[in-house]
């Protein structure tokens, strides 16, 4: 007995001295200046492991491991704020961030951006845009090991954002986007490659003085620098309905400057799908009327040399069904050509007129409006 009761002297001060310790530390993490410190800490070695500029002006961190960073940016590779947010949420084990200990896998319950500010460039003489090149960041050309890799896991919510898209070379504002809000289940990025359940995207955006709302777009994300795919596609417009599958294929990310002739489609367009011209307007100003139809079928190919196959188009009263269709410089207005087999068609003159855009409608020989 004696010998327990010496061993507990020792022990129970050791205890003590360890519970003292842990709340000491506790209570001096609450601390903003301490909390601040520990952040910058922890960015600069984030920072050096993902090759990126983030810096934030302050820290909240609470008893239960959430994080508040405030006032968050990261410059892009021209020194610019790209990404600004007023409030980044998460709960992170802070111990995958130093040295030594998984620093190539960071565990996320759930990152959330409050109010970002999101500024996609391509800038002028340049092929890839910032941001492409902030997620190429990740990964090397290099050989790796496999359990080098960086990865990282976590829920990723974005609430009233606003997006742009711009391209110095041609001057495009590709979007211009206003209450942005994303919900993103089971966000995966291993390397440069993303994965992802999108379960909420919505927006307003503005293009040439016409306003387009997203009310929903869900499905599963993968994201490469070969191929952004969209399985299980649901997309809501206030005039459209799209469902299906969505894949569209590159060599080099630099392809997306040349949208119409580089980037290869593969899409299907399950039963239910309906599209209004005015979101193919977005693309193209060809497309003049805000004319419906219902879509079925499949389409291959890039935007200038397209083929659809199986497919099936309803709309005021018209039906063009064929096995094939080919379109040829459709982005090109006047220079359009088109191919079909196996069509049926039950269609007016009056009315194929009426639903078509005017640069298709016009090249429609004018003997036939007796029928």
């Amino acid at each position: 007995m004696k010998i327990v009761r010496r061993i507990g002297r020792v022990i129970l001060p050791l205890l003590i001295l360890v519970l003292t310790l842990v709340l000491t530390l506790a209570i001096a993490i609450q601390i903003p200046a301490i909390q601040t410190k520990i952040a910058h800490f922890a960015l600069e070695k984030l920072n050096k492991s993902l090759n990126t500029k983030m810096n934030v002006k302050s820290v909240d961190i609470d008893f239960f491991g959430r994080i508040h960073l405030y006032g968050v940016t990261i410059k892009d590779d021209h020194n610019y704020d790209f990404l600004k947010a007023k409030d980044l949420q998460t709960t992170i084990n802070v111990w995958t961030l130093l040295p030594g200990i998984k620093k190539d896998h960071i565990d996320l319950s759930e990152v959330k951006l409050v109010q970002p500010e999101i500024r996609v460039i391509t800038y002028k003489n340049d092929s890839v845009s910032n941001f492409v090149k902030f997620v190429n960041g990740f990964s090397s050309d290099k050989p790796k090991d496999p359990k080098k890799i960086f990865k990282l896991d976590g829920d990723f919510l974005i609430e009233d954002g606003k997006v742009s898209i711009v391209n110095q070379n041609s001057g495009n504002v590709w979007l211009d986007a206003k209450q942005v809000n994303i919900g993103v289940s089971k966000f995966r990025l291993v390397d440069s490659d993303i994965t992802g359940k999108l379960e909420n995207f919505c927006f307003v955006a503005e293009r040439n003085k016409e306003t387009y709302t997203v009310q929903n777009f869900t499905g599963d994300v993968h994201y490469s620098k070969k191929e952004i795919r969209v399985g299980n596609l649901n997309l809501r417009t206030n005039t459209s309905v799209l469902n299906g599958n969505l894949l569209l294929s590159y060599n080099q990310p630099a392809d997306m400057s040349d949208f119409n002739n580089k980037v290869n489609w593969d899409v299907f367009f399950d039963r239910g799908s309906t599209i209004n011209f005015k979101e193919i307007r977005y693309f193209t100003p060809l497309f003049d009327k805000n004319s419906s139809v219902d879509v079925y079928g499949k389409a291959k190919g890039t935007l200038n040399n397209l083929t659809f196959t199986d497919f099936e188009l309803k709309g005021k009263d018209n039906y063009v069904g064929a096995s094939r269709l080919q379109l040829q410089d459709m982005m090109n207005g006047s220079k359009l050509r088109f191919s079909t087999k196996n069509e049926k068609i039950n269609t007016s003159y009056q009315i194929v007129t009426y639903l078509l855009p005017t640069f298709v409608s016009i090249s429609i020989p004018a003997m036939l409006s007796r029928f």
